[in-house]
């Protein structure tokens, strides 16, 4: 392994340190340097996703190929990105991610992101029962509010992955025959990247840079962007005061 930088040696210690030890706050700021994202940040430290801290810090780690010691050998799915999959734990079934979900609308992506975090809860809930259970002290109509709620979010889930699976990416609105080249996938990908940018408290030269350019293959393509997204662009320093014509 190669000499590692302070930064990614605090990366390796939060990663080896053990679960019940790992600083939310300071995994998050971690989070926070790699992705440059104050809306992620913001996000897993009010819902105390540990487990997106995770992922993202040892996506960083193998991307600069830097090997994480294995702290215990017999767990198997330690490297496994709980938002890559999702186990429903009353079925065991398992449905993944699509291959164009970066393409889709934000609203689509988050259902994704929505049922990773209600699988977790039923994950959770299914453990206290499973306590509840082998314990003399609790009867059933104790266990009942906790069945009850594991139910509905059994059925939340279900339908969520329905409408995530249904979704069609041609039924966004795109301006038909005057696409300027762009197929249905890059206006969407253009749009999503736009719409982020625009949710960000402050943006690098390189993302105005980029953001710019995709707004104006937008627009050269005869597509439109909301007004509302456009003025933030604008006051973001993305789009020349101006130089915000649409037509």
């Amino acid at each position: 392994m190669d000499e590692l930088n302070s930064f990614q040696i605090k990366v390796l210690d939060w990663l080896q340190k053990p679960i019940n030890e790992r600083d939310l706050d300071a995994g998050a700021t971690l989070l926070l340097q790699i992705t440059r994202n104050r809306i992620l940040h913001q996000n897993v430290v009010r819902r105390k996703n540990f487990e997106k801290i995770e992922y993202v810090l040892k996506k960083y780690m193998n991307e600069h190929k830097i090997e994480i010691p294995q702290t215990d050998a017999g767990d198997d799915t330690e490297d496994e990105d709980p938002a890559n999959e999702n186990l429903n734990p009353l079925t065991g079934e398992i449905r993944g991610k699509r291959n164009d979900h970066d393409s889709l609308p934000d609203e689509i992506q988050m259902i994704f992101i929505g049922n990773t975090e209600k699988y977790h809860m039923m994950r959770s809930l299914h453990e206290k029962l499973k306590l509840m259970s082998e314990d003399d002290k609790f009867s059933v109509e104790d266990r009942k509010p906790l069945l009850d709620e594991l139910l509905k979010l059994d059925k939340d889930i279900r339908d969520a992955w329905e409408k995530y699976d249904a979704f069609k990416i041609d039924s966004v609105d795109v301006v038909e025959g005057n696409s300027g080249g762009l197929d249905v996938q890059t206006v969407q990908k253009h749009r999503t990247y736009i719409s982020r940018t625009a949710k960000m408290s402050t943006v690098t030269d390189k993302v105005k840079y980029e953001c710019l350019k995709r707004y104006n293959e937008l627009i050269s393509g005869g597509q439109n962007v909301e007004q509302k997204i456009v003025d933030r662009l604008i006051a973001l320093g993305v789009i020349p005061s101006g130089v915000d014509e649409q037509n």
